[in-house]
């Protein structure tokens, strides 16, 4: 029976004809009863990129990790501004933690800082060598503008993630759904990529490595409360390093760290 009830909340989710409120409230049923997103840790990767990117954004559940492990009182994963921000605002977690319109398990993580989210990053290095997933040579971070264009983008100058250059609010959480929250991060299967990167428009606004000229960060995607030109793949906002809204998450990516270097040095 309990096979059946999932089968059926997985059907309505991601059923596009369904009306959004309904395809969100069996997403969050799905997540009440511990499913998470298929392949939730996965990378995706495709010739010429040079990285792999995280087949989702990082959800509450992998978010949790870093805070269960931790995260907040190692030293060791925070920069000197980061340190600074965390003591001064008094991050013990994500903001909106106790949110239930932003908490359940399956939904992006939001109420990050750049800083949180690049603690993360450092974090997930370790965990992953230890694992044996990543080598010694290979890291996580952001991705950068470029990186995170070219996965949404691919070589074909896409407009939408989807690969076309019509807006469908059915594959995407956007203003056009009237939802006002975040998704599970797995309910728009039409909105995925050609490569199968999901949620790259609309949801959250992901954080990149880049920093303009005046120590402001760069961000990517759109959001819930954007309208389908902010879901484009080539929109773009920027944000302080310490904001953490509700609006915000983060998507990680796998480079060699050959790669972050040049990447350090182009960018700063």
């Amino acid at each position: 029976c309990r096979q059946a009830v999932i089968q059926a909340l997985e059907t309505t989710m991601s059923a596009r004809a369904v009306p959004p409120r309904l395809r969100l409230d069996a997403g969050l049923a799905l997540a009440d009863l511990g499913i998470d997103a298929p392949g939730l840790d996965d990378f995706v990767a495709a010739v010429g990129w040079g990285f792999a990117i995280g087949r989702y954004p990082v959800t509450n559940t992998q978010f949790k990790r870093f805070v269960d492990a931790g995260g907040y009182d190692e030293t060791r994963w925070w920069s000197k501004d980061g340190l600074r921000d965390k003591k001064d605002y008094g991050w013990r977690a994500p903001r909106y933690w106790d949110d239930d319109r932003f908490n359940h398990s399956t939904q992006p993580v939001v109420g990050v800082s750049w800083h949180e989210a690049n603690a993360y990053c450092a974090w997930l290095t370790t965990h992953l060598r230890d694992k044996g997933i990543l080598t010694n040579q290979q890291e996580m971070r952001l991705p950068t503008q470029v990186e995170w264009e070219q996965a949404a983008r691919s070589s074909h100058g896409r407009t939408y993630p989807w690969g076309t250059d019509d807006f469908d609010p059915a594959q995407a959480n956007t203003e056009e759904s009237g939802l006002g929250q975040t998704t599970p991060v797995h309910l728009y299967p039409d909105g995925r990529t050609p490569e199968g990167v999901w949620d790259m428009a609309g949801n959250v606004w992901e954080w990149t490595a880049d920093v303009d000229k005046d120590g402001w960060i760069w961000l990517k995607g759109g959001a819930w409360y954007s309208n389908k030109k902010g879901a484009k793949a080539a929109a773009r906002l920027r944000d302080l390093p310490w904001i953490g809204f509700y609006f915000i998450g983060l998507r990680v990516v796998a480079v060699p760290i050959s790669r972050s270097e040049k990447v350090l040095i182009s960018g700063f």
